[in-house]
Order: C-alpha cells, then structure tokens, then sequence
C-alpha cells in the first residue's frame, strides 16, 4: 500500500526512523487570508507522499495576486545541492504532476529549517494564471478538514514559526 496523504503523516509520526524528516504541519484555515500589509492569499488544499524511498514531501497549494502556486517541502538531507530544475524532475519523474506545456516557468527553491533543526527545500511552482488554463496535470490536492481534526484530536499542532520558518508558502514574498 502507498502512504500518502494522512496516513503517510501519521506514519512519519508514529515511525520516525522509518523516514527522512517530513516538513512540520499545522492547523491552516481554508479560504482567504488578509495581512495588514493589505497582502491577500488564500489556502486551498494540500496533500503529501513519497518522492523517493524514504523521502516524504509536504504539498500546499494556495493562491496570491491571481496566480495559484504549489509549495512542496522535501527534506534536504542527502540532495542538499540539489537545483530547483532536478527536485522539478524529481517530481515529474516520480508522477505527482506533469507539465501541460514545455515552456514553463522554472520553480523557485529556497531553505529552511524547522523547529528540530531539519534542513528543507521549499521549491514554488505556478500552477496556474488568472483564468487561463492550468499549467499542470495531477497534484492532487486535500481539503484540511481531515488535517485539522487530527491536528486537534492529536494535539500536535505547530506554530506558524516552526514550520520552516514561515507562516505560509507565500508570506512575505
């Protein structure tokens, strides 16, 4: 059987020496969300799996200014050079979601560390522009219902500081 999605993070939870760190989840709230700045985004789904082997990653799509992004959190042990461009491959090659066009926008990679000092790779992609259509095929996303009730049910929610270092993907930028 495949862990994804709730199961693999329950997994991570419960057998930790099975897997590499996975990138720390908390309660999001679905829908709009407005900073003083007058900066707005908006959380849509999430979902998480497998790249490789051990290595779980932590999906977040959301949407900012008329753009909607995914944000995908891999642990940086052993790929720690690695470029925006091959974690990409790694993630097509691997099936979770396909370009729709070869002419695409190179993801943006950053780094960060969360509250147990695990290194990540935070790597942004667009996956789609206003109203034309998406950039991408597959990357299935999850409501946060699920997520949420077993965060409150486990009571192990994290602050926004602790993951990685930002209150969502698109904080900030």
């Amino acid at each position: 059987m495949e862990l994804k999605g709730l199961d693999l993070i329950k997994a991570c939870r419960e057998h930790p020496e099975r897997f590499l760190p996975m990138a720390e989840v908390k309660e999001e709230i679905p829908g709009e969300i407005n900073y003083d700045d007058g900066y707005r985004e908006y959380n849509i789904g999430w979902n998480a799996g497998l790249l490789e082997g051990n290595r779980p990653y932590l999906a977040m799509c959301w949407a900012a200014e008329q753009i909607t992004y995914l944000s995908l959190y891999v642990s940086a042990q052993g790929i720690e050079d690695i470029t925006g461009e091959e974690l990409d491959r790694m993630f097509v090659e691997n099936g979770y979601y396909r370009y729709r066009n070869e002419e695409h926008c190179f993801p943006q990679l950053s780094a960060c560390i969360d509250s147990q000092g695990n290194r990540f790779h935070l790597m942004t992609i667009a996956v789609g522009i206003g109203d034309d259509p998406a950039l991408i095929d597959g990357a299935p996303v999850l409501a946060y219902s699920k997520l949420n009730e077993y965060i409150r049910e486990t009571n192990k929610d994290f602050s926004s500081e602790e993951m990685c270092g930002v209150d969502s993907p698109g904080a900030g930028e």
